[in-house]
């Protein structure tokens, strides 16, 4: 049979055809493009529900796949954009990926009723060239049986039958978040290329990836596009652009374009599923109100209502995030590099992290399908048919653990893939100080032996009982300061901020705020000002900072700083990482840790942990495997939770009631546990959530709080609590009909099914109307369900329970630990450590880190103050008293259970009468206590490095007998050192290395304290530490305890080795920071009355308001600046400048006579201050230290706090700079104001300008005699605080200079005091050497006087006394 020509023309072949033309000749073919696609494909229709025909739907994402390891703000696997609904159209370009109008909406409005072209969204384009083949003929006109190309000009692009894509030119047009990085801060350098990889797969084969796939039948398309960047220099992207070296900022960055089209079939072998969208998947409703009870990942439709309206109330829907619970496993695919032999540590731990989800999940019954894991092969991360589970087994400068976004149906929530990205080579750079936190908490007595045996062999089984009043409780929770009250006396966003607080809630933003801060508002605003060659603040540079976290933390990426921040606190919740168990096949226990390995102790019996560094090279090695492996293991089980569905819980480690499951859950699950394989795996947690960023960072399974929140999601059941049980018995509870009791729990899918029907009948008034438009799990149904707390990454900005890295269920707890860990971390933060770049450059860094620090304690008066008094009220003295009496009974707090005897608590027992309430208020107090304390001591500490032990010595009694006597030493340690590098020699150091602590080199330090002990005379013994000992010494016992060499305090200034490290050669290098940075801070932290949070409800309270805290603080800063002017023993000094109190406190006088005007006052004063241990030291004069040079790279440094750029400023002068930087009158009342005025007041002396017109001031001329009469008596009024007197002009001898003192410029008072008492005793003194050490008095008082603060007549600093300038 012949066929017939155009039958011929119409056939495809590769090679050749036979039987077709003339005589069945065979049909030759041209060469045809391999990723050649029918037109036809492109544009595919399917007839929907509503019986008509529409474009084939697809689901397009595109992601960051891949980027090199340096460049910190990129280098990631990965990082995704929003799944979006696209339809493919063709173009005379080519293929058109466009995004769906958003008027669809899913359930009751499938599908857009604005579906003009003009709507749709251009994401990409495919470009290329359409093709035809006709057969090509003779000079008659007929087939010759050779194929040819269809070049006839009237046949138009749109008519021919074939495409080919153009690989290397495809157009991307979308944006998302990190484009706006990118398009900011990068330039594209050359075309965009394909992408092609070879990997070996799990059983050793080779797999190619070309960087495309496209199967327009089975609907797919996948592109992955390499892109070569130049990385900007400029100012405004020194936050997106690596600055360590010009040879990192060329780079390239692989793009990865996935477009499956929703009824494209899935190849997971998962029959339950076979579309890429399950056909029968049932959406989820999660009401706003929801979202507060357990945290899910949500799917958002905004749309208008049929006014067309877009911004009413309620005019949006909102589902749930999770897979399809039907599904009979979720198909997870190991990159192919897990399958290397050196990562074998971290298949084992992905091995055991899915074992103990799965186990959990089945024995919790939360509906969550069975995990299966299976090799990667050549699917390929980005693809949306498929989860991945990607190793990076190379370290990353972004400092990233873990990053798990998820692909989600936009119209229904469903999860239809993720990737989830674990970092092996990051989770080992954080071994080094995970150790050493360990080993410092080990070494200080926080953990001993048996505590260590206890967590080995039965962690974490710690409970206490902590929970909120309800709402309605907490809004007439009175304050206990202001008698009488009979309601509380907030009212608004106060009244809120408090009740939710009490009632163990928290706030939250709005989506707008949310958005502004995804956006990284403050972070654009800073580089606009940059490029505009402005400086930025170290507020806004601070603020920027914590929402860098809030991107990480609400992107689902887990940074090093959960581990890093992993602290030893009070209370018996701590877990020591175990490892993970091999793989089949390995050597028994291969990633085990043994914590009773000698090796890893000074000394056999155990009584000290080793220097990270001191260890062995092998074990070293050893533990770098095996923690990075329990690293691992645990940052999956986190990770796993996002690609879930679950959002942060911040509020798991407050939850203690829930920290973990009973003796009966447990012991099933572990049953199960040991079927799979895994006897040894301990799922405890010093947190309800494994979803927190938690304290315990290594608990590797989910706690309550998660497997709650599953169940939720998936089998959509929620737990009752144990009083609702034994009052239903199984029956339905009156009211709640609707809501089946399944055993312990209550099952949400009728009201689920009610609820889809009401938002599928919208009726013209959206979501914001129907039965169930608060959520399925209303008010009524919340009472009688088992409760657990819950806050997430956007409430951290507005509470002080909800926050990352803590640790603690009570406020005193939390901020105890706060306080811990920074103390802990002063060898990472302040000292060289192994890095490379360290020094001086890093100031900036540095001061944010603890600004931040700072805010993060200062916050806690946001709650406590409510209770305490507000406004003018808080700074009465009378209310001053109150205060300080319930801080004081608050202070009795269990450290451990954050429990209270009632009997300690007489003040609000009388109060409230409610031992509960009693308690939750006195927790936040005793926080809020606890920051304001440790911020008093870090102010007031010493400037110098102290060493002391205690020695024995032999003295002879009364008797004539010699008998041992036990003495103190206690001397700067740079003396010491000094004196022993003359004996001795240089010490035997490291080159860069710097002692900063007694822990290390324990031996040099007791050589060099008996070295100084030898120069103080013959016999002096150091004594070792060890138990007590008694002596007796002429009828008298003393009894001491020997504790070894004790260093104490921080060095000041940064420093440098003595012996220099040749690698560190640089001028900005240093070893060592200094803590000057921290006084400051701490200074303003204790006199600021703003903190920047997100809400307008924050109190204008100061710390230093209560518990005489501000008047402590003058105290501290009198006695340095007096130093030895009223005689070398501390107590004259002391004595006088009980004169910078407030005059309501103290008037002059004697302490113990007419002085005191409050006793109650004066005594909490007294014993503050002694508690303080303040005292002056002739070789740290805080007169004469001066903090080191600032250079003018830290010029916004140098300008927050006002220090010169070049020239000298001591410590003294720039703590003063604090009170009047720090004591802002900004929002407050009167007296609020007049509080913050006199601290600046205290602080500085004023300018002549600041005499007020209607004042007659009195001059105080030294080099005029005829002033001292009336100069005197005016200033004797002033030190008094007598009404008449008057503004007093200064001018000290040989000045040109002058200054004013007030009332209230009390250390200026005070100073003066000292000078004019000094100076008449130099008068009269006729001693040549006396003369001379007076005279040294003298210039020192005058120093301090001339260089003080100069304010105006607010007391605000005047242009003078503003240091900093280039």
């Amino acid at each position: 049979m012949r066929k017939s020509l155009l039958h011929c023309s119409l056939i495809l072949v590769s090679a050749s055809l036979f039987g077709c033309g003339p005589g069945d000749e065979s049909y030759d073919t041209v060469a045809k493009d391999p990723d050649m696609i029918a037109s036809a494909d492109i544009e595919q229709t399917v007839k929907a529900d509503d019986g008509l025909d529409h474009a084939r739907r697809y689901l397009y994402l595109r992601t960051i796949r891949k980027a090199p390891r340096y460049f910190a703000s990129l280098g990631s696997n990965t990082w995704y954009n929003d799944t979006k609904l696209v339809t493919l159209h063709r173009s005379e370009n080519g293929i058109e990926v466009l995004q769906e109008d958003k008027g669809a909406i899913g359930d009751g409005q499938e599908y857009s009723p604005y579906d003009n072209p003009e709507n749709l969204r251009p994401l990409v384009t495919i470009n290329g060239s359409y093709i035809d083949y006709k057969c090509a003929t003779d000079s008659y006109n007929k087939c010759t049986n050779q194929e040819e190309e269809n070049t006839d000009a009237d046949v138009k692009w749109d008519q021919k039958k074939y495409f080919v894509p153009d690989l290397a030119n495809i157009t991307v047009k979308d944006l998302g978040f990190n484009d706006m990085d990118i398009s900011r801060c990068l330039t594209e350098a050359g075309a965009p290329r394909i992408v092609h990889r070879t990997e070996k797969t799990a059983d050793g084969k080779k797999v190619t990836w070309n960087g495309h796939e496209i199967d327009l039948k089975n609907g797919v398309i996948n592109l992955e596009i390499a892109q070569d960047y130049t990385a900007s220099t400029s100012a405004a992207c020194a936050d997106f652009s690596p600055q360590d070296s010009l040879d990192n900022y060329s780079l390239t960055v692989t793009s990865f374009v996935s477009i499956v089209a929703l009824d494209s079939p899935r190849k997971d072998g998962d029959a339950h599923s076979r579309t890429l969208v399950s056909e029968n998947y049932k959406p989820v409703p999660y009401a706003e109100q929801e979202t507060s009870t357990f945290g899910f990942f949500k799917t958002r439709i905004d749309h208008n209502d049929t006014f067309n309206e877009d911004d009413q109330n309620g005019q949006f829907r909102q589902y749930l995030n999770r897979w399809n619970p039907e599904k009979a496993k979720l198909h997870y695919y190991l990159s192919n590099n897990f399958y290397e032999a050196k990562n074998a540590p971290y298949l084992a731990a992905a091995t055991q992290g899915i074992a103990l989800i799965n186990a959990e999940n089945e024995v919790f019954n939360t509906g969550v399908p069975q995990i299966e894991l299976a090799p990667a092969g050549d699917r390929q991360s980005g693809d949306l048919r498929y989860a991945i589970i990607e190793l990076a087994d190379e370290p990353l400068a972004n400092g990233l653990l873990g990053y798990a976004p998820s692909a989600v149906n936009p119209l229904t929530g469903e999860i239809i893939s993720g990737v989830v990205n674990q970092y092996s080579g990051n989770a080992i750079n954080v071994v080094p100080p995970y150790w050493q936190r360990l080993r410092r908490a080990y070494n200080h007595g926080k953990m001993s032996q048996e505590q260590f045996d206890e967590l080995v062999a039965n962690p974490i089984k710690y409970k206490a009982t902590k929970s909120g009043l309800t709402a309605n409780q907490a809004r007439y929770v009175i304050t206990p300061v202001l008698p009488g009250s009979n309601g509380s006396y907030l009212f608004g966003e106060k009244l809120n901020h408090l009740a939710n607080v009490l009632a163990g809630g928290f706030d939250a933003l709005s989506n707008s705020q949310v958005m502004e801060l995804a956006r990284h508002k403050t972070q654009s605003d800073i580089i606009a000002d940059r490029e505009m060659g402005e400086t930025v603040s170290l507020e806004r540079q601070a603020q920027a900072k914590q929402e860098d976290m809030y991107t990480l933390g609400r992107n689902n990426m887990l940074s090093v700083q959960a581990l890093e921040h992993t602290a030893f606190g009070n209370g018996d919740y701590r877990t020591l990482p175990q490892g993970v168990r091999e793989l089949p096949g390995e050597a028994a226990n291969k990633y085990r840790i043994n914590w009773n390995s000698d090796n890893y102790y000074t000394d056999a019996t155990h009584t000290k942990l080793k220097n990270f560094k001191d260890l062995t090279v092998a074990d070293q090695q050893d533990l770098k495997v095996k923690l990075s492996a329990a690293i691992f293991a645990s940052t999956l089980t986190h990770e796993m939770g996002h690609s879930l569905g679950l959002r942060h819980n911040f509020l798991g480690s407050v939850d203690a009631e829930n920290y973990n499951f009973n003796d009966a859950q447990m012991a099933k699950l572990k049953q199960k546990l040991a079927s799979v394989g895994y006897p040894n795996i301990e799922p405890h947690s010093n947190s309800s959530s494994r979803m927190e960023y938690s304290l315990d960072a290594y608990s590797t399974g989910y706690g309550p709080y998660d497997m709650a929140a599953l169940r939720f999601g998936y089998a959509r059941k929620v737990e009752l609590s144990s009083a609702a049980l034994t009052a239903y018995k199984g029956a339905k509870n009156a009211g709640l009909e609707d809501t089946p009791i399944e055993g312990n729990y209550i099952s949400l899918k009728p009201r689920d099914q009610k609820r889809r029907a009401e938002i599928a009948d919208l009726d013209g008034r959206g979501e914001g109307y129907g039965h169930y438009s608060r959520g399925v799990t209303d008010a009524k149904l919340k009472k009688v369900l088992k409760s657990f707390q819950f806050c997430t990454d956007e409430n951290v900005f507005l509470g002080n329970t909800c926050n990352r890295f803590d640790a603690g269920f009570t406020s005193a707890q939390i901020v105890h630990n706060k306080i811990d860990d920074y103390e802990a971390s002063y060898t990472r933060n302040n000292t060289r450590n192994g890095q490379e770049d360290y020094g001086m450059a890093y100031l900036t860094s540095y001061i944010l880190g603890r600004m931040n620090t700072f805010n993060s304690l200062h916050a806690f008066i946001e709650d406590s103050h409510d209770l305490l008094g507000s406004g003018e009220d808080s700074v009465s003295l009378d209310h001053q008293n109150i205060i300080h009496s319930i801080i004081t009974q608050c202070r009795t707090q269990d450290p451990d259970t954050g429990k209270y005897d009632p009997s300690n608590l007489s003040m609000l027992m009388a109060t409230y009468n409610d031992e509960h309430i009693a308690s939750l208020v006195c927790d936040l107090v005793a926080g809020t206590d606890n920051a304001r304390q440790f911020l008093l001591t870090t102010a007031l500490s010493q400037v110098n490095r102290n060493i002391s032990a205690y020695y024995e010595s032999e003295t002879t009694d009364s008797s004539g007998a010699t008998v041992p006597t036990p003495g103190l030493l206690n001397l700067p340690f740079d003396l010491v050192k000094s004196e022993y590098v003359k004996a001795h020699g240089p010490l035997d150091l490291e080159p860069g290395e710097v002692i900063v602590d007694g822990d290390t080199h324990q031996e040099l330090l007791n050589k060099m304290v008996q070295s100084a002990l030898d120069q103080l005379g013959p016999n002096n013994r150091l004594l070792p530490k060890g138990p007590s000992k008694h002596y007796t010494l002429d009828g008298q016992s003393i009894d001491i305890t020997p504790k070894g060499v004790e260093f104490t305090g921080h060095s000041l200034n940064s420093l440098t080795a003595d012996i220099a490290d040749p690698n560190h050669p640089y001028i900005n290098d240093r070893d060592v920071l200094g803590v000057w940075p921290d006084k400051l801070l701490a200074v303003r932290t204790l006199l600021g009355r703003f903190h920047p949070r997100l809400k307008t409800s924050s109190t204008t309270a100061a710390l230093a308001d209560s518990n005489f805290a501000g008047e402590i603080l003058k105290m501290g800063i009198c006695r340095q600046a007096l130093g030895n002017t009223f005689g070398n023993s501390n107590d004259p000094n002391e004595a006088q400048c009980y004169q910078v109190l407030s005059g309501d406190i103290y008037n002059s006088g004697s302490v113990a006579t007419n002085g005191v005007m409050d006793n109650d006052a004066i005594t909490a004063v007294v014993t503050g201050y002694a508690a303080q241990n303040i005292n002056y030291n002739v070789s740290a004069d805080w007169a004469t230290t001066n903090i080191e040079t600032m250079p003018t790279f830290a010029y916004d440094a140098a300008q927050y706090f006002n220090l010169p750029i070049s020239g000298n400023i001591s410590i003294l002068r720039a703590m003063l700079n604090q009170f009047v930087l720090g004591s802002t009158t900004k929002n407050t009342d009167l007296g609020l104001q007049a509080a913050s005025k006199g601290y600046r007041e205290f602080a500085s002396v004023y300018t002549e300008d600041a005499i007020y017109s209607y004042e007659t001031p009195i001059t105080f001329d030294f080099n005029d005699t005829t002033t001292f009469a009336s100069a005197a008596d005016d200033f004797s009024k002033l030190l008094h605080h007598t009404a008449t007197a008057q503004s007093l002009i200064v001018r000290l001898p040989n000045s040109n200079s002058k200054f004013v003192l007030k009332e209230n410029n009390r250390l200026g008072l005070v100073l003066l005091n000292g000078y004019i008492q000094t100076f008449m005793a130099r008068a009269q003194n006729k001693v040549a050497a006396e003369q001379a050490v007076l005279d040294a008095k003298l210039t020192r008082l005058q120093t301090i006087l001339e260089t003080m603060p100069r304010t105006d007549s607010d007391a605000q600093l005047d242009d003078t006394s503003v240091l900093t300038n280039i």
